[in-house]
């Protein structure tokens, strides 16, 4: 934060002011002498939310508190969203993402040198880096929102690297010999969400029919990308600890399923409806052919289903108003636990599923608690079988993420979050990527878009960063870090000598303001881009005043 300068204004306009920042920095790290800590804390803790304090307790060292058990914070800390600005250049953009983004201040390994609108951005490396200097020499990022033009326009400009390949393109780009694949399964679930205040879903018996008649295994093998995973859950196996390998989920059996429904009551005349997003569900270019499915499926044992083709954001407000019975939809988590494929639909999106399930909400409250990874396990088996239980959704498939990239491209690897962008060789040192969409800002604070947090995460560094491979967490800004027996208080230990871009000194105090920028909206620096702050209400819940 120790830096003093005459303001610059900073332009509107992005482009502006990516090189320069006006500023002469103040030498040296601040001594414990002069250094003042800052706190910033919730009155108390019945404002809604999960910190109660933050605070600077030396020039390095910073104290997260929080109202409840959470040994999944070390996850949640290092979401993109966390990237650690300067206090001084907070202060100076009052936290609006347009001015952070037209003059980038970073601590990460590369800054923005060229900008142009909706088309690229240039990223070169970093003179004021703390770590091992990035291999490429520049990384050009170029978005084109069709991800059938953005793939022909990769192979037309023999690029480096292709993300969000078209599904229905998959088998043929795959049958390029140039070409590699990196992939896995994603950190999403595609799921039927049930509206249990709307009969006749608040009977279990009609939920288990539906549960038995849709076939996932079908769905997912004919209409998802080759090597998505048909869902037994929503956790995906890969998770652990978080799946259950000994609780499948219902057997497809249509001849069951109209026995539960007549056992039910259920009148066969009633029309069912199904809403679904007209485009955006991952793995598959049509979310229409998954919904044609099920209405077949249905209508084979007699059940007549009415669709409703939205688009995705009058489809999520009209979920969000408990205006839809059943609906097709999907989720990515916000952080790499199996704690959040619970808390996304529970927790952070409650009351998308009608009434709300009490016995699930308290088994998430307890796996917060619990740090032992066979004990996670044992408490993730038993929100799974409840879930199996209750049905308040059906699981279809957790789709693959898939990138494509040159085979003479040494080292890339993706986490299900991102790619390691910094860390590939290429013959010519470059790399051009082909990407869907460009940054709606270049302050990651309040931004939700995956795209977005790819080229961030580049320019910013957050405390920790989810492994690349092997799971665990990579220090970044926080050399190392603890928390106490109830994992109610988590402190970490900063670098010393990181600088920003702008020559600024790093300290425990950046750290504190960068939080409190998002999370208190007395903070005259709360302002982010659209002032929601989506993924850290998603994290944390509620903001403090």
């Amino acid at each position: 934060m120790k830096i003093r300068c005459v303001h610059v204004s900073f332009s509107t306009v992005l482009i502006i002011g990516i090189l320069l920042s006006g500023c002469q920095p103040q030498a040296g790290q601040a001594s414990a002498a002069n250094f003042v800590p800052q706190t910033v804390a919730a009155a108390n803790c019945s404002y809604g939310g999960e910190i109660r304090s933050v605070e600077a307790i030396d020039v390095n060292t910073v104290m997260f508190t929080l109202c409840k058990t959470d040994t999944s914070f070390l996850s949640k800390i290092s979401s993109p969203i966390f990237a650690v600005q300067d206090e001084y250049a907070l202060d100076q953009t009052g936290g609006d993402s347009q001015n952070l983004s037209s003059s980038v201040n970073g601590t990460g390994p590369y800054r923005l040198t060229k900008y142009s609108p909706g088309v690229e951005a240039i990223l070169e490396p970093s003179s004021s880096y703390w770590g091992v200097p990035p291999k490429p020499q520049k990384i050009t990022f170029r978005w084109v929102p069709d991800s059938i033009v953005r793939y022909r326009d990769f192979t037309a400009a023999n690029a480096d690297v292709l993300l969000s390949p078209p599904a229905g393109l998959i088998m043929l780009i795959r049958d390029n010999k140039s070409l590699s694949e990196i992939s896995q399964i994603g950190l999403n679930t595609i799921y039927i969400g049930i509206n249990n205040k709307v009969q006749p879903f608040n009977n279990p018996k009609v939920r288990q029919a539906l549960a038995t008649l849709i076939n996932r295994e079908y769905i997912s093998s004919s209409y998802l990308i080759e090597g998505s995973e048909s869902a037994s859950q929503l956790v995906p196996s890969t998770i652990n600890p978080g799946f259950s390998a000994n609780i499948p989920w219902y057997t497809n059996d249509s001849a069951t399923a109209r026995a539960l429904l007549t056992e039910a009551g259920f009148d066969f005349t009633q029309h069912l409806s199904l809403a679904y997003p007209d485009s955006g569900l991952p793995g598959v270019d049509s979310p229409a052919v998954i919904a044609q499915e099920i209405k077949k499926e249905m209508a084979d044992i007699g059940v007549a289903l009415d669709l409703k083709r939205l688009p995705e954001v009058d489809l999520r407000a009209s979920i969000a108003a408990g205006s839809e019975m059943l609906y097709l939809y999907w989720f990515n988590v916000d952080y790499p636990d199996g704690l959040a494929f619970f808390e996304k639909p529970f927790v952070s999106d409650i009351g998308i599923l009608g009434q709300d399930y009490p016995d699930v909400v308290s088994a998430i409250d307890n796996l917060r608690g619990i740090d032992d990874a066979n004990q996670r396990q044992s408490a993730f088996n038993s929100i799974n079988r409840l879930m199996k239980d209750t049905i308040p959704v059906v699981p279809i498939s957790h789709a693959l993420d898939v990138v494509f990239a040159k085979s003479s491209l040494k080292n890339l690897l993706t986490n299900g979050l991102y790619q390691n962008f910094e860390d590939v060789s290429s013959p010519t040192g470059e790399l051009l990527i082909y990407s869907g969409s460009e940054p709606s800002s270049f302050w990651p604070a309040d931004e939700t878009s995956a795209d977005t947090f790819e080229v961030t995460r580049l320019l910013y560094d957050t405390l920790l960063t989810p492994a690349i491979e092997g799971g665990g967490f990579e220090p970044l800004l926080a050399e190392s870090w603890e928390s106490n027996s109830d994992f109610t208080q988590w402190t970490f230990h900063l670098r010393y000598d990181v600088r920003f871009s702008n020559s600024a000194y790093l300290d425990a105090n950046d750290v504190v303001a960068s939080f409190s920028a998002i999370w208190k909206t007395s903070d005259p620096n709360h302002k982010g881009r659209t002032g929601e702050f989506t993924v850290f209400k998603n994290l944390f819940g509620n903001f403090t005043d």
